[in-house]
């Protein structure tokens, strides 16, 4: 609860007006809410490493029938539904950097193409070796943000239902052990 007149709502409306969210250039750091958006913790069962095979790969999979949902008959995916930067839709860089086969991963920041990325949300239970490489991983986050324009809130919604009957029927994985953790606000009421 925040009351109307109170001094979050000046600094909501301040934050608005002079950090305006750019819907073409998706930005986490620029939200003044949590947004639309889907995540889940991935967590090795075998061993203490997700980035490695087999693990790896169920992780990857998921993420395929993840991106893969579609709703309306078919008609919009997340790729329709996606929050974009660049006209691309905001990916999981530790899924491309896995994907680009970076086999010398640093942590907790990675030099990945021409920039630095910040692991530390991403992975988990970390161990690295002197020269802050990661030797293994236990758990990897993963976030799928959706667009916040109210022409595709309802389809966002069933997206996100899709989500989650999507991960109650991945629950009994063989290599990793999978564990929703966040949906917007507004679709759990």
């Amino acid at each position: 609860f925040t009351p109307k007149k109170g001094p979050s709502k000046a600094t909501r409306a301040f934050v608005r007006e002079n950090f305006p969210y750019n819907k073409s250039m998706f930005s986490e750091d620029r939200l003044y809410e949590k947004g639309n958006f889907a995540s889940l913790i991935a967590v090795s069962k075998n061993s203490d490493n997700v980035l490695e095979s087999p693990a790896l790969d169920e992780i990857l999979r998921l993420n395929e029938k993840i991106i893969n949902i579609t709703v309306e008959n078919g008609r919009l995916g997340f790729n329709d539904l996606c929050a974009k930067a660049n006209g691309r839709c905001v990916s999981n860089v530790i899924l491309e950097i896995l994907l680009d086969d970076e086999t010398s991963i640093t942590y907790p920041e990675h030099q990945h193409g021409s920039s630095l990325v910040f692991l530390g949300s991403a992975l988990g239970g970390v161990v690295t070796d002197a020269n802050s490489t990661v030797t293994s991983s236990q758990a990897v986050k993963l976030l799928y943000y959706l667009d916040n324009d109210e022409d595709l809130e309802e389809a966002s919604k069933l997206w996100l239902r899709g989500f989650k009957a999507l991960l109650s029927d991945e629950m009994d994985r063989k290599q990793i052990d999978v564990r929703m953790t966040s949906f917007r606000l507004s679709f759990l009421f």
